[in-house]
Parts: structure tokens; C-alpha cells; sequence
């Protein structure tokens, strides 16, 4: 078989692997769409551990195929779910403290969401969306966010 072919039967699977993601994304609801799209960011995330990538892969795949996870016997389910759960702990640790953080410097600096949303780029409801949890921001906007408030990232998102 010559490298053109080896490419073409490479790409061919590829593909196919893709449809079946997307087909089974489509299929989703709503909510385990958006949880799959935040993992999604996580995994792309140049700034996101290995650890936390991992995770992110797992929660997509239970999300996506659930079936896969009927196949794994009991101790493997365990396991893998301790492990993301461990990271999962973790990440809603920093977005906790992330929320908190932020609204007491919007207090104390007599910020609104608005302003804030104005010096950070990005929409009021982005802000509300974060500091409500129900989205996590990444490590680029977290550094917006200190530069707006004038500290050091570290202070906002352990």
C-alpha cells in the first residue's frame, strides 16, 4: 500500500469517527450539549493539566456514549470516575473560589457586571454566567479579568 493510500484510508476513518461524534453530540439534550462544549474548551485549553484534559475527555465520552461505559466492568467505572471526579472536585474549587473572588473585588472596587463586562470584553451575561458557575472561564480570560481589577491572576483563579 503506498503513503497515498495509507493517508486516504486514514482520512477516511477519521471521518467516520467524526460523524459518529457528531451524531451522537446532535442527539444530546441541551445541557449535556453545553457540559460536552465547556469540556470541549478544557481540552484545548493550552493551560489545562493533563490531568484536567483527561477528565474532560472522560466526561465527553460518558456524555456522548454511555454505552461504552455499560461495557467497562465495575472496578474500571470506579476507578475512572474517582480520578474525574477528583479533578471535577477541584475545577468547582477554583470556579468557587474564582466567583467568590470576583465579587468581592467588584464590591470593593464599586464594579458593576456591566463595567466589568466593558473592561474585560466580553458580554454582562458572560459575567453573570461565571459568577453564577454556570460557565468556566479560561486561563486568557481569568487574566483579563486581573488585569481589569489590577492583581495578579493567581489571586482570582488558584
Amino acid at each position: 500500500m503506498n503513503a497515498s493510500a495509507v493517508l486516504s484510508e486514514l482520512f477516511a476513518t477519521q471521518t467516520r469517527q467524526f460523524a459518529q461524534i457528531m451524531g451522537a453530540f446532535q442527539e444530546c439534550d441541551e445541557d449535556i450539549q453545553a457540559v460536552v462544549l465547556e469540556m470541549v474548551d478544557i481540552v484545548n485549553d493550552e493551560s489545562a493539566t493533563g490531568d484536567e484534559k483527561d477528565a474532560a475527555t472522560n466526561t465527553i465520552v460518558e456524555a456522548l456514549f454511555p454505552s461504552l461505559m455499560q461495557d467497562m466492568t465495575q472496578q474500571e467505572r470506579k476507578a475512572r470516575q474517582g480520578e474525574a471526579g477528583n479533578v471535577l472536585a477541584e475545577m468547582a474549587d477554583e470556579e468557587s473560589h474564582f466567583a467568590d473572588r470576583v465579587n468581592a473585588l467588584m464590591a470593593q472596587q464599586g464594579i458593576t457586571q456591566t463595567e466589568l463586562a466593558e473592561k474585560v470584553g466580553v458580554g454582562q451575561s458572560a459575567i453573570a454566567n461565571m459568577l453564577s458557575r454556570k460557565s468556566r472561564p479560561q486561563r486568557k480570560t481569568v487574566a483579563r479579568f486581573a488585569e481589569a481589577f489590577g492583581v495578579d491572576a493567581s489571586e482570582l483563579m488558584p
